[in-house]
Formats: structure tokens, sequence, C-alpha cells
């Protein structure tokens, strides 16, 4: 009788290169989609934080309204103690108190976080600026005197913004880029932008490139 043949019961250690670059591969192609459910999970949590802070400086700005006649801001508000306060000021002084410096205490809800422009050191940053109807800033001339519009006085809502995205290293709190005076897509490159209307609404629109077409598309008060 032969004797039967010696199994080789050695294990065999580590993995051969082809197995390795199967799991190589594997872990390339997990780390790839996760990679991308993680950018879109952070942009869709950007955008509505984003999206929730503008809504919190709308309600404050009608708050300003209502306690003043039912008119938007001016383009510039001189205070109680004589400081000049642009809109965001005027927004987060309904709801905070004023510093030493006499003006009120910054909130980060004024910044975007999706925005990443670097701004001057010491300035805080302001990712919004306010359409100029509104504040009666009209021609594009500086007017300090230009005084806001009274709520009676918007013709649709709805289609009349409020607030625009603006990403630009001028755009700081209660200075720079307070009020949007052209096509945006300059400030932050991206082709569509968040807009604060004046019905309360918050909507993603595409960048317009040109004046005209921010005039037709938000920057107005007409049907």
């Amino acid at each position: 009788m032969l004797p039967s043949p010696v199994k080789n019961t050695r294990r065999r250690d580590g993995f051969t290169l082809l197995e390795s670059l199967v799991v190589i591969a594997i872990i390339s192609v997990v780390a790839s989609i996760v990679f991308v459910v993680a950018g879109k999970v952070k942009k869709t949590v950007n955008d509505t934080v984003g999206a929730s802070n503008m809504r919190q400086l709308g309600s404050a700005i009608f708050l300003y309204a209502e306690a003043n006649k039912l008119h938007f801001p001016n383009l510039l508000t001189v205070s109680e103690r004589g400081i000049t306060w642009q809109w965001d000021a005027v927004a987060l002084s309904m709801l905070s108190d004023e510093r030493v410096d006499g003006f009120p205490t910054y909130n980060p809800i004024v910044a975007d976080p999706s925005d990443e422009v670097e701004r001057p050191v010491g300035k805080q940053v302001r990712s919004y600026s306010i359409n100029p109807v509104v504040v009666g800033y009209y021609t594009g001339i500086f007017l300090p005197s230009a005084t806001g519009i009274s709520l009676s006085e918007l013709v649709n809502p709805g289609q009349t913004a409020l607030l625009v995205e603006t990403y630009d290293t001028n755009n700081v709190y209660n200075g720079g880029t307070y009020a949007i005076g052209s096509g945006v897509r300059q400030f932050h490159g991206k082709d569509m932008m968040k807009v604060l209307f004046c019905d309360g609404s918050v909507r993603t629109i595409p960048s317009p490139t040109t004046y005209t077409g921010a005039v037709e598309g938000y920057l107005r008060n007409g049907p």
C-alpha cells in the first residue's frame, strides 16, 4: 500500500502581491466614496447654516423696521450715541447690546460657513450684502442721506432681494461691501448663490455676471 501524500499544513503568512493590490484598490474606492459623501454632507450643512443665518438677519432687519415706522434701515444709520451703523450693525442691535465702542456686539450669524475669503487683520467677517434698493441707494452714487423704503412700498417681496451672498475681502462687519451693486459671481467664484428675499425665503439662484442681470433677477422692487 502506497503511503498517503503528506499535506503541507504550514500556514501561509501575509498576502500575495495580487491580493495586496486588490485590497489597496478596494480601500481606494471606499476612500473616494467617503470623501465625496463627506464633501456633499459638509456643503449641505454649510448651506443650511448659511440660510439660517440669512433668515435670522432678515428677521432682525424687519424687527428694526417695525420699531422705526415700518421703514428699512437707511444706507447709513446714526445710532443714539452718534455712531454710524451699516445694515449689519442695525440688525445686530436688535439681537445684542452695544459694545464700549458704540457698535452692537458681533455675532457669527453675519458670516457664512462657506466663506473662506481672507479679511484684513483685525476685521470681522461679513458674508452678506444688502440690496441697495431697500436702503434707498438707487443710483450707485454714495448718498449718505439715502433712506430705507417703507415696507408698504414693496411691490413683490418674493422677487425682491434683501440680502445676497458676497464673499469679498472688503466685506467686513460695519464696513466695506455693504450694498451689492453689480454681479456677484466675481466675489465667490460660484455659479450659484444664496439670496434672502423680502418674503423671508432663501433661494439658491444662478449668479449673474452683469449689473443688468442682477437687477433683472433680484435687485429691483417691481413685478
